[in-house]
């Protein structure tokens, strides 16, 4: 059936190969994460892991929007949120607050920063 409707539409899928200056791989690295995810999601079988999944996923797409490196600002977020008890120092740990540059020589591009 899937094949059928791509033969179908060949004409509009394969019309940016007609314009030079379009590209598709934005696209591409826009749906990576929903195609990665289909197999993760299987197992937010509850409202309340569907939640938590969406929440975490949220945290991700929102660093990398604000040009942090995923792993990195989450470490950094977790490793500093138990110390905020004031809404001040939460905003701080926002990612759009964050600077990018002196999080990823903090930790020095280490995987396992602690170790």
């Amino acid at each position: 059936m899937m094949l059928k409707y791509v033969d179908n539409q060949r004409d509009k899928l394969t019309a940016y190969c007609d314009h030079g200056h379009a590209r598709i791989s934005r696209t591409e690295n826009a749906i990576r994460s929903v195609v990665i995810g289909r197999k993760a999601w299987l197992f937010s079988d509850t409202p309340k892991g569907a939640h938590a999944s969406e929440a975490l996923y949220d945290f991700i797409t929102t660093a990398t929007a604000n040009g942090l490196e995923p792993y990195h600002y989450l470490h950094h977020f977790f490793k500093k949120l138990p110390r905020a008890t004031t809404m001040e120092q939460l905003e701080q740990l926002l990612p759009w607050r964050i600077d990018g540059e002196r999080l990823q020589h903090k930790n020095d591009g280490n995987i396992c920063p602690n170790k």
